[in-house]
């Protein structure tokens, strides 16, 4: 009877080590885990403000650059009037073949 109370202390005195153990390394796990998501969310959001401000500063750049382009290469509402008039065929000739003299 001696053996067994002593078997009992023993396992409960080892099995509460063993579980200290055991919590403090997911203690040690649970605070890296939570730094890190904190790391990432913040990385997040960090890089979704330095991506709007690099868009609007790039779109900016663009649309100043394609006003230039555009004004430089506006094109100018002239009409461009021919001087021949259009020639309208006249149906009362015959058609003769090249080379012959009749006329």
């Amino acid at each position: 009877m001696k053996k067994v109370i002593f078997i009992f202390f023993f396992t409960l005195g080892v099995g509460g080590v063993a579980q200290a153990q055991f919590l403090s390394k997911l203690k040690e796990k649970a605070k890296t885990a939570l730094g890190n998501s904190v790391d990432r969310s913040t990385d997040k959001v960090v890089d979704k403000a330095v991506n709007k401000t690099a868009d609007k500063a790039t779109d900016k750049a663009l649309s100043k650059a394609e006003e230039k382009l555009n004004s430089l290469f506006k094109k100018k509402n002239k009409k461009v009037t021919d001087s021949i008039p259009p020639v309208v065929p006249d149906t009362n000739k015959t058609a003769t073949k090249p080379g012959s003299k009749e006329q």
